[in-house]
This record gives structure tokens, C-alpha cells and sequence, in this order.
């Protein structure tokens, strides 16, 4: 983000705003109507059409600051090291709270930051003009992420200290929702989720991502389990299901062999 040291205090570039040009011109706008006699003379104010003739259409600038009664950087309006137009809000302290600026790409990133000066929440677009929003901890890591528009799909993340995704809520385009669940590598093992019909499943996968167990029920009214081993294309085992109608089934196979009950 556009910040902070040596260009926000170089003497240079340093454009010193005159603070009180809104509450002047308030007041100007309101003395117009009036006759002010000063010293036995008559003094009329100059009409608005003049003044506004003065005025200029374009001031151009590398960079502007805004400062308070004490002198102190408040806001400042320009370009950073990369060329991106940035807009900085300080507090009295002269921290960084906020920050708006444009990505080389042209996406809007707008920065809010607490008294430590960490940024605590993010709000932006993606090139595709997905919008999303990034609630950090205290550390700027952790946090939660709302998304949208990403490939079509809205989702809902939470990180953990180490910045791994650890779950994510996510609707798919055609509606179905999901939720998966990662360990602290960030290896996805657990997805919850609904077809489109309605159907749920849960899969449960070991650590290097392979599907062991899945249980899910029809739209029907039939249930099963489905145990797999740790093989590449991760074979069934065993297989449970319950009809519609009640009756259960059990299924194990162990190579060429295979066992049912009833």
C-alpha cells in the first residue's frame, strides 16, 4: 500500500492545504449579501461570477497532503513508487487507518488498519470484478473471507494463524452448497455438501487426499457407506446400504473375493 515514510515527510513534496478553505468559503458564501463598512468606507464583496472566474479548472500535483491545526499529516493524495494512485487517512497520531488504491491491473483495494497500524480488513475486486472482503486477526493473518462472483461461486473461508485455509462455505453456481474442511497443511479432508436434487454426502479423505469413506442418502430414501483403501485409484471395501423400503445390504471385497449379506 501507498505508505508512509520518507515521501509522506519530504519537505519537497510536502503541499501544505489550507485546512480551513470550506469553513472560509461557507462563510464567504454566506457575508455575500451583505454591505461591509469599514472605517467610514464602503466596501461591496466581489460578485461570485468574478471570483469564480479566478478559479482554476485543473490544479495538477504529484501528491497532496492535508494537515490539521498542528501541522500533522491527516490525508494524503497521490501517486506511491509504482505509479498507483493511492489515497491515505492518518489518525491524530499520524498512524495509517485507511487506504484506497488502485492495483497496476486497475482493481480497487480499500485497506483499513488499527492503532498498531495492521490491516485489519481488506475490501476489493479481482480482474474479473469479483468482489471480496478479508477480516484478519491481530497478527494480519487469521481471519475470515467472503467472496463472490468467483467463477460464479460465493463462499465464506476461514484461516487459521498460519494463513492456511482450514474451512470454506461455498454455493456453487447451480446452487448446491458446500463445506470442506482442511487440516493445518491446508490438505483438504472433509466435504459436506448437497446435489442438485437435494441429495447430502459427506467424504472424508486421509492426508495425502485420497477418499476413504462416503456416506450420503438418496432423494429416494435410500443410505450408504462406502469404505475405500489407500490404493491410487482408491478402491471400495466395504459397502453398506439400507432400500428405501428398510432392508440393509453389506458388501466387502478383498480382492477377486467378495462377501454379501443377505
Amino acid at each position: 500500500m501507498y505508505n508512509e515514510g520518507a515521501e509522506a515527510k519530504g519537505g519537497n513534496r510536502t503541499v501544505k492545504w489550507w485546512a480551513k478553505a470550506a469553513a472560509q468559503g461557507a462563510g464567504c458564501g454566506v457575508s455575500l449579501g451583505f454591505v461591509l463598512l469599514v472605517g467610514g468606507r464602503l466596501f461591496e464583496p466581489v460578485p461570485v461570477a468574478a471570483q469564480y472566474e479566478r478559479v482554476p479548472e485543473v490544479v495538477k500535483a504529484r501528491s497532496f497532503q492535508l494537515v490539521d491545526r498542528q501541522g500533522k499529516v491527516r490525508a494524503e493524495l497521490g501517486l506511491d513508487r509504482d505509479e498507483k494512485p493511492s489515497l491515505i487517512l492518518r489518525d491524530a497520531a499520524g498512524k495509517q487507518r485507511a487506504a484506497l488504491q488502485l492495483q497496476p491491473d486497475g482493481t480497487p483495494l480499500l485497506g483499513l488498519s488499527d492503532a498498531a497500524e495492521k490491516v485489519r480488513a481488506v475490501l476489493g475486486l479481482t480482474g474479473e470484478g469479483a468482489p471480496s472482503l478479508a477480516m484478519l486477526g491481530a497478527a494480519g493473518i487469521e481471519g475470515v473471507i467472503l467472496y463472490g462472483g468467483l467463477n460464479g461461486r460465493l463462499g465464506l473461508g476461514l484461516m487459521d494463524s498460519a494463513g492456511k485455509l482450514r474451512a470454506a462455505l461455498q454455493l456453487q453456481p447451480d446452487g448446491t452448497p458446500g463445506l470442506g474442511l482442511a487440516d493445518a497443511a491446508g490438505k483438504q479432508r472433509a466435504v459436506l455438501g448437497l446435489t442438485v436434487d437435494g441429495a447430502p454426502s459427506l467424504e472424508m479423505s486421509d492426508s495425502v487426499g485420497k477418499v476413504r469413506a462416503t456416506l450420503g442418502a438418496s432423494v429416494q430414501g435410500a443410505a450408504g457407506l462406502v469404505l475405500s483403501d489407500a490404493a491410487v485409484e482408491a478402491r471400495p471395501r466395504a459397502v453398506l446400504h439400507v432400500l428405501p423400503d428398510g432392508r440393509p445390504s453389506l458388501e466387502l471385497r478383498y480382492g477377486d473375493r467378495v462377501w454379501r449379506a443377505p
